[in-house]
């Protein structure tokens, strides 16, 4: 479940975006929509812990966001969602394997190479595991 209350956020000579209080369920669906620029991104960074909440709460499963540093937000973050970004957020100095393997380490996870084997093949990229992104 996801909460937030009084939330809003202000980029350097902007305006202040405020964001109505939601609740949306464990199980449940949620549509954003608005206008370019009206603060959905900036919402969706927000309640993923990628940008530092100004002004609110959000807590995400009983735990207050604001309430975790860093490294716990990043742990936090490994455990609890999954990113879809518009541009890669890739680290060009590692090999593809190894790229996959940094989310569930960042999350202290365990690392597991039977998965990224499986994750390539079903992408018919099997043969690219070893290859770094910059040449």
């Amino acid at each position: 479940m996801i909460t937030t209350k009084s939330v809003s956020y202000t980029y350097p000579s902007a305006s202040e975006i405020v964001f109505p209080d939601l609740s949306i369920p464990a199980a449940g669906q949620f549509l954003l929509l608005g206008e370019s620029g009206s603060g959905k991104t900036t919402l969706l960074h927000l309640l993923g812990g990628l940008l530092k909440l100004q002004r609110g709460t959000i807590d995400v499963n009983g735990t207050a966001l604001s309430g975790l540093n860093e490294a716990q937000l990043d742990r936090f973050r490994g455990r609890n969602y999954g990113f879809i970004f518009q541009r890669n957020h890739l680290l060009a100095v590692l090999s593809v394997e190894q790229n996959l393997l940094m989310a569930p380490y960042l999350a202290g996870l365990k690392q597991d190479l039977n998965r990224v084997d499986e994750v390539l093949t079903q992408l018919g990229m099997a043969d690219q595991k070893k290859k770094e992104l910059v040449n």
